[in-house]
């Protein structure tokens, strides 16, 4: 008893790798041991300007970013693939809430190092009928947990997600913006007016999803919006769709 004690006074936050499971004592960080971090598939290097997915040329945007987006720009911190695919499935399907506060550290730093300057977060919607069959919103938590450490308000209550869609996976750009056609809408059309708008999301696959809210949000009055997510889907933007 007296040795945990000390443990405590010395290391105040006493957690396990969300990776390994490896026990760690960290006053900061965001539950990932360093050997850990050190394989995590970080997002660096030359991105599209518009949307971030990593480009390996002179070009300003990617191909899909050529014609104007109703966003501003979206960032991502690691592309989806290896551990971070995990990690974000427990997160979403296997009810491992306590994931989002420690997400949320990745997307503050993230967030200050872009200089974001927005005046409110918004996270992508559910219809009630999935929020009911899930019993929560990933990326409400990840918005909330953002919320406090950037002290901006969030707002849940006035963009709204009123049709439920099939599932995104496995469709094209084209078939996931057409499967989103008059999903979303705001509630309040005065509330978001001249307000600069940050989406958060788990995961930015083909932007479908965030272009349906930033244009809906738009409508609703916004002056800008821009978008921020745990892992950015790398291979989606190969294809010419």
């Amino acid at each position: 008893m007296k040795n945990n004690i000390i443990l405590e006074l010395l290391y105040p936050k006493h957690i396990t790798c969300n990776v390994c499971s490896k026990d760690i004592f960290e006053e900061d960080g965001n539950g990932i041991c360093s050997e850990c971090q050190k394989t995590l598939p970080k997002i660096v290097g030359q991105v599209c300007f518009r949307c971030g997915t990593p480009i390996h040329s002179i070009d300003r945007y990617c191909d899909l970013c050529k014609k104007a987006k109703p966003y501003e720009m979206a960032r991502s911190c690691y592309e989806y693939r290896g551990k971070i695919v995990t990690l974000i499935h427990n997160l979403k399907f296997h009810n491992a809430q306590y994931l989002a506060e420690d997400f949320a550290k990745d997307l503050c730093e993230l967030y200050k190092n872009k200089k974001y300057d927005c005046d409110i977060i918004v996270p992508v919607p559910m219809t009630a009928q999935r929020l009911k069959s899930r019993g929560y919103n990933q990326a409400g938590l990840l918005a909330n947990e953002l919320a406090k450490l950037i002290n901006l308000s969030i707002d849940e209550n006035n963009l709204l997600k009123i049709k439920d869609t099939k599932s995104q996976v496995g469709l094209d750009f084209r078939e996931r913006k057409d499967n989103l056609i008059d999903a979303f809408k705001t509630k309040d059309r005065k509330f978001f007016k001249g307000k600069k708008v940050l989406i958060v999301d788990d995961i930015f696959t083909t932007g479908a999803t965030i272009e349906c809210c930033a244009r809906a949000l738009k409508k609703g009055g916004a002056s800008q919006v821009f978008a921020i997510t745990i892992a950015h889907t790398i291979k989606d933007f190969d294809k010419k769709d």
